[in-house]
């Protein structure tokens, strides 16, 4: 559609358009997402990375994630 027909349309209309827009991009992008929330503890494990240490977090960090 040319700029021209957009200009034509209401503004109504230019904001359904760009709403659908964005649904779709959201889950297009939902789709490509893990469907369950893991910690990161278990995320750190199946990617392989370095073990997770907790030698230089803050002292909040570390009491959050031992609590938890």
């Amino acid at each position: 559609m040319g700029e021209y027909e957009l200009r034509k349309q209401s503004g109504r209309a230019k904001r359904v358009k760009d709403s659908a827009a964005k649904i779709r991009r959201r889950h297009h992008i939902a789709a490509r997402q893990e469907p369950i929330v893991t910690d990161m503890k278990s995320k750190v494990n199946r990617t392989g990375a370095t073990k997770f240490s907790l030698g230089k977090a803050t002292t909040e960090l570390v009491t959050a994630i031992v609590g938890s």
